[in-house]
């Protein structure tokens, strides 16, 4: 597959649900209070209706859109920065991934 844009699209979704899952698992082993999925779609509505079917609707679409459009632009970035030094470029995405956004920390 050489289309960047798809290969992006997929690698986007896969990501965002897997982040969601480790998002899920995290706030039930209590490490968290929200998930990523509710702290996508406080971004477009009030805190009160987050939690409703309207709120899952949105945090899904919003948690998806903005996971595909990173995963995009990182699969062109990757795309036009060459193969050179690939290691260097995949294990600094790494490193930001897996600091989560900062969703790892307590609010307490």
């Amino acid at each position: 597959m050489n289309d960047t844009l798809t290969i992006g699209t997929i690698a986007g979704i896969l990501s965002t649900i897997a982040m969601h899952l480790l998002s899920m698992l995290w706030k039930s082993f209590g490490l968290i209070k929200i998930t990523s999925l509710q702290t996508s779609a406080a971004i477009f509505l009030s805190w009160n209706q987050v939690n409703t079917t309207a709120g899952y609707i949105v945090g899904i679409i919003s948690h998806l859109m903005i996971g595909t459009a990173g995963a995009v632009l990182l699969a062109y970035f990757i795309r036009f920065s060459g193969k050179d030094y690939y290691w260097v470029t995949y294990s600094h995405h790494l490193r930001l991934s897996l600091r989560g956004g900062g969703f790892l920390g307590r609010t307490d």
